[in-house]
């Protein structure tokens, strides 16, 4: 199956995501490897093997209709890898959103820009109820990103002592609600 037949395609002012597939792996290990990257996000990055493997399965999977990873790439050039913007189950029956952006693309407001169109798809394509996200509380980046989006604190879904839940759901989206 090619990434194209993995789900949609989103464009947004400056950005184009597309979905993840095998020749994303090489630049989804490179972005993995800068210890900035993933300060906040355990995983086995320090491990090759073990890192390679993680990836490759992350890519090979098939996360459910309308669930996967997206390649953030910018419109005028979407050869080029910034990062990516995920909505998979949780292992624990919830559907997540996540964001991991190369430093270059930090402070921009490049994964907001990203996780709006795929909030968006969550809610109104794959009709989900709400999507979460764990958040280590030291994460500046990703807590703001999340309140950008909507998503709101909540402490007592918290998974573990080292992240906090933070919840969205579609009513929560900016530009959603009465007059939107």
């Amino acid at each position: 199956m090619g990434p194209e037949s993995r789900g949609p395609v989103f464009e947004t002012a400056r950005l184009r995501l597309r979905p993840r597939g095998p020749g994303d792996l090489a630049d989804c290990l490179a972005l993995d490897r800068d210890p900035e990257v993933t300060r906040w996000i355990p995983g086995p990055w320090r491990d090759p093997a073990a890192h390679e493997a993680f990836v490759r399965a992350r890519i090979e999977a098939e996360h459910g209709e309308g669930l996967g990873y997206w390649v953030v790439a910018p419109r005028e050039a979407p050869e080029r890898f910034l990062g990516w913007i995920l909505l998979i189950p949780d292992g624990a029956g919830e559907i997540e959103i996540g964001w991991r952006l190369a430093r270059a693309a930090w402070g921009r407001g490049m994964a907001t820009e990203a996780a709006l169109p795929v909030a968006r798809h969550a809610f109104a394509t794959v009709g989900l109820a709400r999507v979460v996200a764990d958040i280590a509380p030291g994460n500046a980046g990703s807590r703001r990103v999340a309140e950008k989006i909507g998503m709101r604190p909540r402490p007592d879904e918290s998974p573990d002592a080292d992240h906090l839940r933070h919840v969205l759901t579609s009513a929560d989206l900016p530009g959603a609600g009465p007059g939107a």
